[in-house]
């Protein structure tokens, strides 16, 4: 179980690739902090975190 938490937003995944997908979309359409915050997300669940957060 993967956990994300986005804006304040926490969020439970069943699988990893689920929540890369996600989190690589968002980063393709944003720009700026938004797309920031996408990033440090993606890169904690490709290091293989179970628990990530946008900081």
């Amino acid at each position: 179980m993967i956990t994300t938490v986005c804006y304040g937003t926490k969020r439970t995944w069943k699988t990893r690739e689920e929540a890369m997908s996600f989190f690589l979309e968002g980063m393709m359409a944003c720009e700026g902090s938004e797309q920031e915050r996408y990033c440090n997300i993606y890169i904690k669940l490709q290091r293989g975190l179970d628990y990530c957060t946008d900081k």
